[in-house]
Formats: C-alpha cells, sequence, structure tokens
C-alpha cells in the first residue's frame, strides 16, 4: 500500500508539472497573438 501511494504522489508531481509548462506555453501563446492583432 505505501508502494502505491508513493507512485501515485509522484505521478501527480509529474501532473502538476506539465500542467504548468502547458499554462506557461498557453500565455506566450496569447501574447504572440495579441502582438499580431496590435500590429495589423
Amino acid at each position: 500500500m505505501q508502494q502505491t501511494r508513493i507512485v501515485l504522489e509522484f505521478e501527480l508531481l509529474q501532473l502538476t508539472h506539465a500542467i504548468s509548462i502547458l499554462m506557461l506555453k498557453l500565455k506566450r501563446q496569447e501574447g504572440r497573438i495579441e502582438k499580431e492583432l496590435t500590429t495589423q
């Protein structure tokens, strides 16, 4: 039981990390789109 809990916590950490990276990429993308809209 202890083993599976550690594995689950590790996977949760990886998920959180992946999600935060995705959010950063989305924010960067949004900024790029806004720049393109204002230059047109």
